[in-house]
């Protein structure tokens, strides 16, 4: 259900002043050598219904005994209004949009331990990408499932496996997401198949199935609305210091790292790739650096932080499907773990099964400062293998198995790439994979899971 109430007050028009979550790692507030910060939220607890430290909400909407969330009623909606001089109050759980041109100055996360998002009154944000969803749900059809499913948290394995095998006898299915509480199941556009109005499955479990169909993804055909727009600081400058050349003399997550120079046709350009470092991970006496897979398209080198710097090792692995590389660290360089700027350090690797919707974890990239991502679903989908790669087998009946995110923090159209590659980590360390944008709006994110990877012996130095 959406909720939308318009205040019948005029507020006074203002330019918005939203204010950062976090600052770039050049800033004097952040060094790679501190602490880092005290968690954000006054009470957490595994899934929905934590609440951020500036949640001042007198009220919940998350029943603990039910698992599930509830509407606002009128005069929680009044202390909305009155507390974050609101507009307008778009609810749609576990999302509420908040419209004002008065921000607080410290922007909170969760009101009433409910996801929120402050824009510009004059702009309405979707609480999920548009899409290109068909009307092809007939609600008059008997549920997939016989009993009922959770609704705000992420089925398991075998019941996801369930429902993508009765889906598919009536449909080819490209990607499915699991994204409490619906699921928005991706048509394979390839496969000539066409579906009439209202004729397929409309719930499993008593959670609504969408249908996209189209030939770029759900995410990728989302709106290119700017989060400059949603917490809005003047654009951060990247964090492209040379570690290596100042204290502690060693590199860790998080830190720049650039490709070789792009090519163009046979000839050097004077462009190159940036990405985010990512974990040194062992098994038995091997050991490789993490790194984004698509930051290095024509070389196998890895520098820090610039091309015309320092290199500190080659890549010997790659993994497409995942967009994950393997680098082989040069013998003088040395990486820490150790250290993750403002994020927590990381202690160990999780595979999917083990993240809850609603959990909360945080990155931290060169280009970025730290930023708060929450668990939100569970994205099955077909590999698209580049031409000329093997299939490469996967622990789910050839699936690739992602984690979906609600991003939240400074990030900018100009500087959202170069966050992809670094390790996304909750508060206790675990390691959930690394990051990737899903949308064009830098407002969602997503891991591939490193199940693969635990099965084949791979775990943190």
């Amino acid at each position: 259900m959406t909720v939308t109430r318009i205040s019948p007050v005029k507020v006074s028009l203002r330019q918005p002043v939203y204010v950062s979550s976090a600052s770039p790692h050049n800033d004097q507030s952040l060094s790679q050598s501190q602490p880092p910060r005290p968690h954000l939220f006054t009470t957490q607890i595994p899934g929905f219904g934590s609440r951020h430290v500036h949640d001042r909400a007198p009220f919940s909407l998350w029943d603990h005994e039910s698992a599930t969330f509830r509407e606002p009623v009128a005069r929680e909606l009044d202390w909305i209004f009155a507390t974050y001089r609101a507009r307008a109050i778009h609810v749609s759980l576990p999302d509420i949009i908040i419209r004002t041109d008065r921000p607080p100055a410290a922007i909170p996360l969760t009101v009433g331990g409910a996801l929120v998002r402050f824009v510009p009154e004059d702009m309405f944000l979707p609480n999920l990408p548009a899409g290109s969803l068909r009307p092809y749900p007939d609600r008059r059809r008997a549920d997939l499932l016989s009993s009922p499913l959770p609704l705000y948290s992420i089925p398991s394995h075998q019941q996801c496996h369930e429902i993508i095998r009765l889906l598919e006898l009536e449909v080819d299915i490209k990607a499915i997401h699991f994204l409490p509480p619906q699921i928005i199941v991706e048509l394979d556009m390839t496969s000539g198949k066409r579906y009439d109005r209202y004729s397929l499955a409309s719930k499993a479990g008593g959670i609504s199935i969408q249908y996209h169909e189209a030939n770029e993804s759900f995410w990728k055909g989302s709106s290119q609305m700017r989060y400059e727009r949603l917490i809005s600081p003047t654009d951060p400058i990247a964090d492209n210091s040379d570690y290596l050349f100042n204290n502690p003399h060693e590199i860790s997550p998080g830190v720049c790292l650039a490709s070789s120079f792009v090519m163009e046709g046979n000839l050097p350009t004077s462009r190159w790739l940036s990405t985010s470092a990512g974990l040194c991970l062992q098994k038995g006496n091997k050991r490789y650096l993490s790194v984004a897979n698509h930051g290095f398209p024509d070389s196998s080198e890895v520098f820090h932080p610039l091309p015309t710097a320092r290199r500190i090792g080659q890549i010997t692995d790659r993994f497409p499907a995942w967009d994950l590389a393997f680098a082989e660290l040069d013998p003088s360089i040395s990486f820490s773990n150790d250290r993750y700027f403002a994020a927590s350090k990381p202690s160990r690797l999780i595979g999917v099964e083990e993240i809850k919707a609603g959990d909360w974890f945080e990155v931290d990239g060169y280009s970025t400062g730290r930023l708060d991502m929450c668990a939100r679903g569970r994205s099955y989908v077909r590999p698209n293998m580049p031409e000329g790669i093997q299939p490469i087998p996967t622990p789910d009946r050839d699936w690739m198995v992602e984690t979906a995110y609600s991003l939240f923090g400074t990030i900018g159209a100009s500087i959202k790439e170069g966050v992809c590659g670094a390790p996304v980590v909750d508060k206790l360390g675990r390691v959930a994979g690394m990051f990737s944008l899903a949308d064009q709006s830098a407002l969602w994110a997503h891991t591939a899971g490193l199940d693969f990877f635990i099965n084949s012996g791979w775990g943190l130095i």
